[in-house]
């Protein structure tokens, strides 16, 4: 949204607003004053400083029926990522280790970016991720909404704020039927970006794979969430729109003893300035590989199939143990492939730095 937009896009409920209609709630669920320099052709040198001011509340932008309004957010452009998965299928795990690896990893430099939490997340933060049972619980509101939680992402070339990343990361429990969806993620049918989580323990019958310590889950179960993600068409937004579905391995190390598997995908990465297109292939490739794997394994074949209801997926691997010698399969506690995902997502939505047109098919 520019300065001189009158209205804002709400990906709840499809509707448009005027800016004067917004609410800006805090965490509390307290509405607060509205951004003085909305509306505002021109920012002055005391508005600036009042918006500074209004910054420090740490209010969000949402509609009358809860909703948040993303094109309010900073007024740069957005890339909305929602994670589905069955419970303990890593969707916490992977969002608490992507704000690391935003923050100091060596995928976000090669690319020249970095990211922070947006202060107005902070407290949805504290609640959802920080305690050991993190709170599932909807946020307060009209209607029982799931709010996401906002990276900032900057351009370290010029320190200058590129894009905000909405990740939405519901409670596996509300994944399981379209109904849910409906209810608790409306703004799922406008996210550019579906991650779907597929934790080791529904491939039971896949051999070498290690379920010693996962719970086992079904296929059906999985089916099932995969059948509710696909009933959601994409909705036109306010931007334009590159849809991308992801399909991740999670806790991919269970996999190490798997024939076939291709366990170069659990090294960490050899990230460098000057080399990210080179990293983008090698995603390109991996997904290849990883979509042969479960190709060649009847016993995972079906995940292929239910897969192709959302389109073209990525198939990628992700792991909190990373292997550093692929031939003596040696490991070590460290996070592998969390960057992996938004940065596909964010190529194709043309938001890395210097990414060539159509390099990402």
């Amino acid at each position: 949204m520019t300065s001189q937009s009158r209205t804002v896009y709400c990906i709840g409920c499809g509707e448009h607003y005027d800016v004067s209609s917004i609410r800006w709630v805090d965490d509390q669920g307290n509405v607060g004053e509205p951004n003085p320099a909305y509306g505002a052709e021109v920012l002055t040198e005391e508005l600036r400083m009042k918006q500074n001011r209004w910054f420090a509340q740490k209010l969000q932008p949402q509609c009358i029926q809860g909703d948040l309004l993303p094109d309010a957010v900073g007024n740069v452009p957005w890339l909305g990522m929602a994670l589905v998965g069955e419970i303990g299928s890593g969707k916490t795990s992977f969002v608490r280790s992507l704000r690391r690896e935003l923050k100091e990893g060596q995928a976000a430099a090669a690319f020249g970016i970095s990211g922070q939490l947006a202060s107005s997340s902070e407290g949805l933060w504290e609640r959802r991720y920080l305690p050991d049972e993190p709170t599932r619980r909807p946020a307060d509101g009209p209607r029982p909404v799931y709010q996401p939680v906002i990276f900032e992402i900057h351009d370290d070339r010029n320190n200058k704020h590129m894009a905000n990343i909405l990740i939405w990361d519901p409670a596996g429990e509300l994944t399981k039927s379209e109904a849910l969806l409906a209810e608790h993620m409306p703004a799922l049918s406008a996210t550019q970006s579906r991650v779907v989580f597929v934790p080791p323990g529904v491939m039971e019958g896949v051999p070498g794979v290690n379920l010693e310590t996962e719970e086992r889950v079904t296929v059906e179960e999985t089916e099932r969430i995969l059948h509710a993600l696909a009933k959601f068409q994409a909705r036109p937004t306010s931007q334009e729109e590159v849809n991308t579905t992801l399909v991740i391995l999670s806790k991919a190390d269970c996999y190490g003893a798997s024939p076939g598997f291709p366990k170069h995908v659990l090294a960490p990465r050899a990230y460098a300035d000057g080399i990210r297109y080179e990293v983008l292939d090698d995603l390109i490739a991996d997904s290849v590989e990883l979509h042969d794997f479960l190709l060649r394994r009847a016993e995972a074949r079906w995940l292929i199939n239910a897969a192709k209801k959302l389109g073209s997926p990525y198939f990628l691997a992700i792991s909190g143990t990373a292997m550093t010698n692929v031939e003596r399969s040696r490991m070590v506690n460290e996070p592998v492939g969390v960057m992996d995902p938004l940065i596909i997502a964010m190529a194709r939505a043309g938001l890395l730095p210097e990414t060539p047109t159509g390099r990402v098919a």
